[in-house]
């Protein structure tokens, strides 16, 4: 079953998060919003100071950040926005490590801020990147990162702080720029999507036997009689119990798929606009599929055609055969 959500943002969707039963949509408009997926109702919507990249859930309060280069706190039941911390640049990707307690904070100079705000200053660790960080993620042990110039890093927490300054790194596992990455749920390995439509599967452990289990493939294209067109690959998330995923594409078009069978589960049809971002809530049997133009085009007559799409999920939908 597909609902599509009352009251959408206004502009680009860029990030969206699940906080026990709540929908948390984040967007270019300025708005924070919050839903009851269940009963398709806004539960709240707030207006912020800034266009807004990225967002994480820490407890009861929502970090985000966005084109004022400011890094803002929310709490959801007082109702009280509170500035954290002034960045160097636009701030674009925030993650969140609870057995660390690492608030990671990238942005558009090439910076990556750790925070613990259990230290007196709250900043412990501040690192420049090779590239413009495109987009990262957190899973128990390792921070992963892609950044503008095809490199991909690792970062296992585990180490501290000493690893952000001696991260493991890897070059051009794409031919083309990276759009989005996502670490495997059971620790063990990532994926990582470019501009041309492909995906890299990559699994952490060096030893070349389990190396040569590395690949990519092709997805998100068109067939005409004359080319073939690529579209970039926007958004990826993982199921929290099976571990199939899914990838979201400008062509308006979101796949499921059986990463270690290499094959795709299943599709949807063509929601009309860009994929921006795609999340499993918690359980599993939902996912959330924002529609919005990835970068605004006024010669796009689907350019305001903003929605976010919640499908419900089976087993059968997401469990490899």
């Amino acid at each position: 079953m597909i609902t599509e959500l009352v009251s959408p943002p206004s502009d680009t969707i860029s990030d969206a998060s699940y906080k026990n039963n709540i929908l948390i949509i984040s967007s270019w408009d300025k708005s924070l919003q919050f839903y009851n997926t269940k009963e398709n109702k806004l539960l709240k919507k707030i207006i912020t100071n800034t266009p807004i990249l990225s967002h994480t859930c820490i407890n009861d309060k929502i970090i985000y950040g966005g084109l004022d280069e400011i890094l803002y706190s929310y709490d959801f039941n007082k109702d009280i926005i509170v500035k954290l911390y002034r960045h160097k640049n636009v701030i674009n990707n925030i993650c969140y490590q609870k057995s660390s307690n690492f608030l990671c904070v990238s942005d558009w100079n090439k910076g990556l801020n750790i925070f613990d705000d259990r230290t007196k200053n709250g900043l412990i660790c501040e690192i420049s990147t090779f590239g413009l960080i495109c987009s990262m993620d957190i899973n128990e042990t390792k921070l992963l990162a892609c950044d503008s110039l095809k490199r991909t890093y690792i970062f296992d927490t585990q180490k501290g702080i000493d690893s952000f300054h001696n991260p493991y790194y890897k070059d051009n596992i794409l031919r083309y720029q990276f759009r989005c990455i996502k670490a495997f749920p059971n620790q063990k390995g990532f994926v990582v999507s470019s501009i041309e439509g492909r995906v890299a599967w990559e699994l952490f452990d060096n030893n070349p036997s389990v190396q040569s289990k590395n690949y990519s493939f092709r997805c998100h294209r068109i067939k005409t009689d004359e080319s073939e067109v690529a579209y970039p690959i926007n958004t990826i998330d993982f199921h929290p119990i099976y571990g199939a995923f899914c990838t979201g594409g400008s062509d308006g078009i979101m796949c499921v798929w059986d990463g270690y069978n290499r094959k795709r589960i299943w599709r949807t049809q063509n929601f009309k606009n860009e994929i921006t971002k795609v999340k499993f809530n918690n359980e599993g049997d939902e996912i959330c599929i924002c529609v919005s133009s990835y970068l605004k085009n006024s010669n796009n007559p689907n350019d305001k055609m903003n929605s976010v799409i919640i499908r419900k999920v089976t087993d059968k939908d997401v469990k490899p055969s």
